[in-house]
């Protein structure tokens, strides 16, 4: 509309000003006619119409030719005339345009034109631009348009009006006039280069809107303060609504530059903040707040500060907004170790409370609007408005109303409570309709400062529905547990009174088990003392029965022969059983063996050696793997040679004719090395495996052969007396294999103990 207003002026002018110019023209053409046709006539005549002519081109309308009528001058003189009186037709035409182009332009106050030359000098400046800047038109006649304009902003204007190409591509843009009797005011411009000039410009300026304006003075303002904090080195962070809008330079580089955009809460320690958002939003009503010190914890990798920050009300973007002025304080103040990490867990524990938090503090204005909002909030609430920072408290009164289907106006009436009413917290408890039914509790609380200043409100809702049911249930079940109570109290009697015939019980059996033990102890004593005893005498009555079978007593016939056989035979069957129920007798002992570290290979040797007869006599190969060098266990050496002549000697007993027995100790997992014999014989049933280390036990396929069933028991005893363990794995008539876990000795012990 400005640029059409500008165009519709500027062709009034031109058709103002057209005639004129070609009357001249049509002037001059005939004064030119006359010169040449002049030269026939009077000398008086020709001067007459020269003068004429030279009237009508300065810009005169009458010619008093009537006494040239005749004669040759006569048709030239006529054509004067005419000339004169169309000039004076096209002039009373013309000023009655000009003057209602000038009525119409001037009707409208707010705008006003300058006509300026290539060298931006004003030819021309209407009542209007004079209204505008102050003064009268004719002061701006012949001075530089770059004085009605201020210094700023006459750089972009001079650089726009000097450029052919940007008047072309833009014809409209904005300045600040430099007024006489007041601030700058912004306007708008319109300019085109006038038709058939050399580069005349007009200029149309038109007042701004009073928004626009407030917003350029703003701006100004903000950007005269920005350069004045840089200057005194104070950063200024602009806050609209809870949110940082804008920095200066020195604030850019503290905070950094992406914290545009990010709520405000987010740079402050978790000790300052509600203190600072209670002086911010105080500020953002308009109301003048004294100045307050806090932690700034910027995101990383700038560092925390302590400042003394400073709330000034402006206005960012025609709305109000907090200048927040920063110094930073005392170095003498100390830095809070951990400001950023309390920062964060604040934050942390709002985003995983279960609990439904709200903080209010002071709205710009008048009443309290929404600081912080945590997101189980609205996972409680769950309704169609979210509520959002920066909602006042009467849309969250209205939310809560909808969400929680209380009657409307409840909660209004609720957070509108006078600060003295929440000095102690009020809670409602609100019955919400299902699916499913909820019981939510809605607390409100105050907040204040050391010295009592009110600076905030929290309101806190939790879902007590599950509590609310088992209260409901607790309440049932009250009269049941009476009863139980009086079951129990009854059942305690009986259970005390069972009680105390257990602990007689108790003392009884502890009595028998020691008599138990002694009478334990004492057959194992009496055992090895029995089989002692035997065995001297028997082995007395083996020699002298193989001194008879030798013939050193005499001669004997066959007969008598093959009845000291039998004898020997049955004494050495006395004798090996006499020696395994003393080698179980001394197995059993409550002693702790007393182990040292040893060559496994000389007690290896000797039990083969011992065993080779028997083995040769049934056709068994007995084979024994090679013991690697330096594995050493920690044992009992006549332990271990009792372990190992035992597990071979039943290899070799229970094997079958042309079988084999495999002997091996090698290095097991970490501090073990593993003992094996294998044999091919006949195996042991799946049910009995369990039972073969049972003392006396022997296997249903091992009845024909001769033993005591106390050699395995006493294996087991005295691995299990050295920290070991024995294992057994078995097919019937495939074999058996018997692993033994003995400790291992550590090189250097051995070694040190040969």
């Amino acid at each position: 509309m400005i640029a059409l207003a500008a165009w519709e002026s500027l062709a009034l002018l031109a058709g103002t000003l057209l005639p004129g110019v070609a009357l001249a023209l049509v002037g001059v053409l005939l004064f030119l006619a006359g010169l040449r046709v002049g030269r026939r006539w009077p000398p008086g005549a020709v001067r007459r119409l020269a003068q004429a002519l030279r009237d009508l081109s300065a810009g005169g309308s009458e010619a008093d030719l009537d006494d040239l009528r005749d004669g040759p001058a006569g048709e030239v003189a006529e054509e004067i005339r005419r000339l004169a009186a169309s000039l004076r037709q096209a002039g009373r035409e013309g000023r009655g345009r000009s003057a209602r182009l000038l009525e119409a332009l001037e009707a409208f106050g707010d705008r006003g034109l300058l006509l300026l030359d290539r060298e931006l000098v004003v030819q021309a400046a209407s009542e209007g631009l004079a209204r505008i800047v102050g003064g009268r038109p004719a002061d701006f006649i012949g001075r530089p348009v770059a004085g009605i304009f201020t210094a700023e902003s006459w750089k972009t204007l001079a650089a726009w009006l000097t450029d052919p190409e940007a008047l072309e591509q833009s014809a409209c843009q904005r300045g600040e006039l430099r007024r006489a009797d007041a601030e700058p005011s912004a306007v708008r411009l319109v300019v085109t280069v006038v038709p058939g000039s050399e580069r005349e410009i007009a200029l149309l300026v038109e007042m701004a809107d009073e928004d626009e304006a407030r917003s350029a003075r703003l701006e100004r303002d903000l950007a005269e303060a920005r350069a004045l904090s840089d200057a005194v080195a104070e950063a200024i962070v602009v806050i609209q609504q809870g949110r940082v809008v804008s920095l200066s330079g020195g604030a850019e580089a503290w905070l950094g530059g992406e914290v545009i955009g990010e709520r405000l809460e987010r740079l402050l320690a978790a000790e300052d903040l509600l203190l600072a958002l209670d002086r911010v939003g105080r500020a953002e009503a308009g109301e003048k707040v004294e100045p307050f010190r806090c932690w700034i914890v910027p995101p990383a990798p700038h560092d925390p500060r302590r400042v003394e920050a400073r709330p000034v009300p402006c206005h960012h973007g025609a709305a109000p907004a907090v200048a927040l002025a920063l110094r930073v304080a005392a170095a003498r103040e100390p830095r809070p170790r951990h400001s950023r990490d309390n920062q964060a867990r604040l934050l942390a524990l709002l985003e995983t409370l279960t609990e439904g938090f709200v903080l209010l503090t002071p709205a710009a204005g008048e009443g309290w609007q929404v600081s912080l909002v945590n997101p189980h909030t609205r996972r409680l609430l769950g309704g169609a408005r979210e509520l959002v920072p920066g909602a006042g408290e009467q849309v969250l009164a209205e939310i809560l109303d909808d969400c929680l289907g209380a009657r409307t106006g409840s909660f209004r009436e609720f957070l509108a409570a006078p600060p003295s009413a929440i000095g102690e917290p009020r809670t409602r408890v609100v019955e919400v309709a299902g699916p499913p039914p909820r019981s939510i509790e809605v607390s409100l609380r105050a907040v204040r400062t050391g010295e009592g200043e009110l600076i905030g409100k929290v309101l806190v809702l939790r879902d007590v529905s599950a509590q609310r049911r088992r209260e409901r249930q607790l309440a049932g079940s009250a009269q049941r547990l009476e009863q139980s109570r009086r079951s129990l109290q009854q059942a305690y009697e009986e259970l005390s009174a069972a009680n105390r015939n257990l602990e007689q019980r108790s003392e009884e059996l502890a009595r028998m088990n020691r008599e138990l033990v002694e009478l334990d102890r004492t057959r194992a004593q009496l055992l090895a003392n029995i089989s002692h005893e035997l065995q001297t005498p028997l082995v007395s009555i083996r020699g002298y029965t193989q001194m008879v079978l030798e013939g050193r007593l005499g001669k004997i016939n066959e007969e008598q022969r093959r009845g000291l056989e039998v004898a020997v035979r049955n004494v050495d069957r006395m004798v090996e059983m006499i020696s395994a129920l003393l080698a179980y007798a001394r197995s059993e002992k409550a002693e702790p063996a007393d182990p040292e570290p040893i060559d496994p290979r000389p007690v290896l040797a000797e039990v083969l050696d011992r065993h080779r007869e028997s083995a040769a006599a049934q056709e068994v190969s007995l084979v024994a793997e090679t013991v690697p060098e330096g594995l050493w266990l920690m044992a009992e050496q006549e332990a271990l040679l009792q372990v190992l002549d035992n597990l071979v000697a039943n290899a070799i007993k229970y094997n079958r004719r042309g079988g084999r027995v495999t002997v091996s100790i090698t290095a097991g997992q970490g501090p073990w090395v593993e003992l094996s014999v294998a044999d091919t014989g006949l195996g042991i049933a799946p049910d009995e495996v369990d039972k073969v280390f049972d003392r006396f036990y022997r296997a249903r396929n091992a009845a024909g052969i001769a033993g005591t069933g106390i050699g395995l028991a006493t294996v087991r005893n005295l691995v299990e007396q050295h920290g070991g363990r024995i294992e057994v794995h078995s097919e019937p008539g495939q074999g058996t294999v018997f692993r033994v876990h003995w400790p291992r000795a550590e090189v250097r012990d051995a070694q040190s103990s040969v």
